[in-house]
């Protein structure tokens, strides 16, 4: 939480973790390592939203442009998402019964725990837009 709220702080536990490798160690830590991935990801992402601001999160992203735009200057009819709602896969991929058991086991966690792992979210988005093609912004878990 203090690093939210003090920029020069993660700033310093970045070189201070190099610093600790360099000096002490003489190789690198992958704790460490990872530490400092997940600083300049957070960097990016708050920079990302500072530049772009409430466009984050438009339906169409941040470039005002909507999906028949974006496909037609790819020159492709691929680029523009057919979203469908179907209510029962929906609850099926709420209660983990997807029939995928890696979607499933990170969906009865939620369920159970109230907790995901960030490669879980991940792996569940992913199937919930690519394989059920549900707009996520359509989706409320908790309801």
């Amino acid at each position: 939480m203090y690093l939210m709220y003090m920029p020069s702080l993660d700033r310093y536990v970045y070189w201070e973790t190099k610093r600790y490798e360099s000096n002490l160690l003489k190789n690198e830590i992958e704790g460490a390592k990872w530490l400092r991935f997940h600083l300049l990801v957070r960097d990016f992402y708050l920079f990302y939203c500072i530049k772009y601001g409430n466009r984050v999160f438009y339906k169409n992203g941040i470039q005002k442009k909507s999906e028949t735009d974006a496909a037609s200057e790819s020159g492709s009819s691929s680029a523009v998402r057919c979203w469908r709602r179907d209510d029962g896969a929906e609850r099926r991929w709420k209660d983990g019964c997807t029939g995928v058991p890696i979607v499933d086991a990170n969906m009865r966690e939620l369920k159970l725990t109230g907790w995901m792992s960030n490669r879980g979210r991940q792996i569940v988005a992913s199937y919930l837009v690519n394989e059920l093609q549900v707009r996520p912004t359509e989706v409320h878990y908790f309801t």
